[in-house]
């Protein structure tokens, strides 16, 4: 497996292939505000072949975030890899910036799971604990503490905040980098727009506005290099996915991806999708 090829696989754990049915998260938002709400249901597919159902929740106000996930295949992967996972993560807005401030995810089939717990201090370093723990591994690139620094974990890592003096369609809220930390790897998605803004098929059942942005992921440490004799071609390891604006909270949320994987196309679009509890979306 290549080296972005492992990056993507990681970043798969939050968007692709793994999110199902959640329970409402705990929201640790302050009470005197009313959050603003967001629930998506999605369906997945691998090449065109349905493997399972998403559903993803954000509640969010000026000064912070709550996001939660969780599930597992369907069809014939689940009988052949059972794979679920549950995600939290929550943390404050700052200028137009998410900062998490506690991550936890479990992941796994009914014979090995793993837990991560990230946490992070007032000075922005993130801090990991994993059960079973992670072995180093002698060919792993090493993980230093500059690498823990100012990062995100990858459901915050999901939603763009709208740049301030930006209209919410404007294709230049794609420009950026975002550090993100899962609990063993570190890497940068390279977010940018894409030369065509107007969607080539439409969601069926979602006739809201969208931006269409490209994410590449650039593996930084924490994962095994390819050895020389194993390196192949280099396969488009480019994300496509398709974000709408959240003008109550200012911030972009993804409702479709597409992600080339050595089986096939990998898509994940919106099903059902509630915005303070109105139906925005339905197939």
């Amino acid at each position: 497996m290549s080296v972005a090829d492992q990056a993507v696989s990681r970043l798969g754990f939050a968007f692709c292939l793994s999110l199902t049915a959640i329970a409402t998260p705990s929201i640790s938002v302050a009470q005197s505000q009313k959050p603003a709400q967001v629930s998506i249901q999605y369906k997945a597919t691998l090449a065109g072949i349905y493997v399972g159902s998403a559903k993803l929740q954000i509640a969010v106000t000026k000064q912070a975030y709550n996001i939660a996930a969780s599930g597992s295949l369907s069809g014939i992967l689940k009988n052949l890899v059972g794979f679920r996972v549950n995600a939290k993560s929550y943390g404050t807005l700052l200028s137009q910036m998410m900062i998490p401030q506690r991550y936890t995810t479990e992941y796994g089939t009914a014979n090995a799971s793993r837990s991560i717990k990230i946490t992070y201090s007032a000075s922005r370093k993130a801090a990991v604990s994993a059960k079973p723990p992670f072995f180093p591994g002698r060919s792993r690139i090493a993980l230093k503490p500059i690498h823990l620094k100012n990062t995100l974990d990858p459901l915050s890592a999901l939603f763009l905040p709208i740049k301030k003096n930006l209209a919410a369609l404007s294709p230049d809220n794609c420009q950026r980098l975002m550090p993100v930390f899962d609990g063993r790897m570190r890497y940068n998605l390279k977010i940018s727009s894409m030369a065509a803004q107007k969607p080539a098929q439409k969601i069926r059942g979602f006739d809201g506005p969208v931006v269409i942005c490209r994410i590449k992921v650039e593996p930084i440490a924490g994962y095994s290099p390819p050895k020389a004799r194993a390196k192949k071609p280099q396969q488009n390891n480019e994300m496509e996915i398709w974000l709408t604006p959240m003008n109550s909270a200012g911030l972009l949320i993804p409702i479709k991806g597409r992600l080339p994987t050595p089986y096939g196309i990998a898509e994940i679009s919106v099903r059902r999708l509630y915005l303070n509890g109105q139906k925005v979306a339905a197939l």
